[in-house]
């Protein structure tokens, strides 16, 4: 039929109706089961409309929707029956990146265990600690020494303290470090003038890590433990003092006799 089928009351099709072209109507309800759109070889489809539902209630529960234009949010799954949502590919975001506030699983979280095993993890989070008080929460764990690296070809600035946790409830195999051990390990270390390839500073004092005495460096001897080196000097000098003191004893008794 090469002319127009027109339909003022309800049509009831009970089997399959097939459309080679398009529909074109005003107002289109359709109340059972539509299993499929094919928009064939073109390369787009338009949904135009003030609210665009995805979703089955019957499954989700109230109100029910996948996918939904909310004020000036769209949102991707309304409830809360969704443990994530998959992206295969790369994700733009034009505007700021907003995870969740919290402690638990909320933030940007890693994918566990992408070198095998079990018991890897990766994070960041913020959260509030006490009152007013917020942590940024920067985080890796398992239990073969997994690293954070900063890479930063301008140096890495706190503005405010840097502390270390160093609490004995961390610890085990506490014990003073012997004066020899720290005379020794001192005298391991060359301070050397550098200047990091890539940077634009010109002259940088430090240590090369191959060089100094391994308990002062990763296992990987690439990099220093500032706070070793600290211990170090702090032994050997509080025994200087020491040697000072009693020289100074010393010479108060040879002057009184």
């Amino acid at each position: 039929m090469n002319g127009f089928l027109q339909v003022n009351g309800s049509a009831r099709i009970a089997g399959d109706l097939q459309i080679t072209g398009s529909i074109k109507t005003d107002v289109f309800n359709f109340d059972g089961r539509f299993k499929k759109l094919d928009v064939a070889d073109n390369f787009a489809a338009y949904v135009r409309c003030a609210d665009f539902y995805i979703g089955y209630s019957g499954r989700r529960g109230a109100p029910g929707r996948a996918l939904v234009d909310n004020g000036n949010h769209l949102v991707l799954n309304y409830g809360n029956d969704w443990s994530y949502a998959s992206v295969h590919s790369s994700l733009e975001v034009k505007n700021a990146l907003i995870p969740s506030a919290g402690s638990g699983n909320n933030g940007i979280i890693f994918p566990s265990d992408p070198g095998g095993g079990s018991g890897d993890s990766a994070w960041i989070k913020f959260y509030p600690t006490s009152g007013e008080n917020c942590v940024l929460d920067i985080g890796v764990s398992n239990d073969a020494g997994d690293r954070i690296y900063l890479h930063a070809s301008g140096g890495v600035y706190a503005n405010g303290s840097m502390y270390w946790w160093s609490s004995r409830e961390l610890k085990d195999n506490i014990a003073d470090i012997p004066v020899k051990e720290a005379k020794q390990l001192l005298d391991g270390l060359n301070p050397v003038s550098f200047k990091y390839k890539g940077s634009t500073k010109e002259k940088t004092l430090g240590f090369i890590a191959e060089e100094v005495p391994a308990v002062l460096a990763d296992p990987d001897q690439r990099a220093i433990s500032g706070m070793d080196i600290i211990a170090v000097l702090t032994s050997v000098v509080k025994d200087q003092q020491k040697a000072i003191t009693r020289m100074q004893k010393q010479i108060a008794t040879l002057q009184g006799a």
